[in-house]
């Protein structure tokens, strides 16, 4: 849901969207099932445009970057190679470390 109306909602709690990202980070693990992963991922994406979720995304990037890497290797989804294309270009500076695994 809070990939969907992300944009509409005004987070005045940083306690609560801290919460969100959490659970992303929760639903992105490798041992949840596929489906909840690439909801996960895709919903990130919305998530990102908050400015305050981007500095409690970015202690997590490396993870993401994988899950995001191992999805793409099982899904042929436009919507979640999108969504990577997002978390890229949003976190550029911060993904030089990681270029050869993006590769």
């Amino acid at each position: 849901m809070y990939g969907i109306f992300a944009k509409a909602i005004n987070f005045k709690d940083n306690n609560h969207l801290s919460k969100i990202v959490e659970g992303i980070y929760k639903n992105m693990a490798d041992d949840q099932p596929l489906p909840v992963k690439f909801y996960a991922a895709t919903a990130l994406r919305s998530i990102l445009y908050i400015e305050d979720a981007k500095a409690l995304v970015k202690p997590g990037l490396e993870q993401l970057l994988k899950c995001y890497l191992s999805l793409m290797s099982e899904l042929d989804n436009e919507e979640l190679v999108e969504a990577f294309e997002d978390v890229m270009t949003i976190f550029e500076k911060d993904i030089a470390p990681f270029a050869c695994h993006i590769c």
